[in-house]
């Protein structure tokens, strides 16, 4: 475990454990730890901030973002708007767990298009009658990640660290962290 506790003087970081739990290195402050469903939260809020400077609303829409999808999806997914992709009430896919991902398609290009890809695809592959009731959802949090991007130009990586990570003097990595450092938390 690793917490912090932050004033206005200072940020005082505690860790405690292993990095794995069959070897005896212990974890160390600056260990990048895999921070799971809570990207959903930052993700909300990087996104707030855009609102905030007047970039979309909370009711702009899929087909206000992309329009281009006109008539290529369900027209109640046309309508779905950011704050029901934040809100889990869009009746998109959840996608939690490794057997909903083998599912998905191979998408091509770079990340920004992968996710462009995975819009046409999900918003044509839900069900559209859960829309407005609650349904968790990763697979909408991708959406609206994809809208973001689309509207600003910048990736979700990058509007992250413009908006959040960079004012809180974090370096993310966007990835398991022991993915490609085998020293890293486990």
């Amino acid at each position: 475990i690793i917490g912090a506790i932050i004033n206005n003087e200072n940020v005082e970081i505690y860790s405690e454990g292993l990095r794995k739990i069959d070897n005896t290195i212990a974890i160390s402050d600056s260990d990048k730890f895999h921070i799971g469903s809570n990207v959903k939260a930052i993700s909300a809020m990087m996104i707030a901030k855009l609102i905030e400077e007047g970039q979309l609303t909370w009711q702009t829409r899929i087909i206000d973002v992309f329009p281009e999808f006109n008539g290529q999806v369900p027209i109640e997914y046309e309508n779905i708007t950011i704050y029901q992709l934040l809100t889990h009430r869009a009746g998109i896919n959840e996608f939690e767990n490794y057997e909903d991902v083998l599912m998905l398609p191979d998408f091509t290009g770079d990340n920004e298009q992968q996710r462009n890809e995975f819009c046409l695809w999900v918003l044509n592959n839900s069900d559209k009658t859960k829309i407005n009731s609650y349904h968790y959802s990763n697979g909408g949090y991708v959406v609206a990640a994809a809208m973001v991007e689309k509207l600003t130009g910048l990736s979700w990586e990058q509007l992250m660290i413009n908006k959040i990570f960079s004012q809180l003097n974090i370096q993310p990595i966007y990835s398991w962290p022991a993915k490609n450092n085998s020293s890293q938390p486990w």
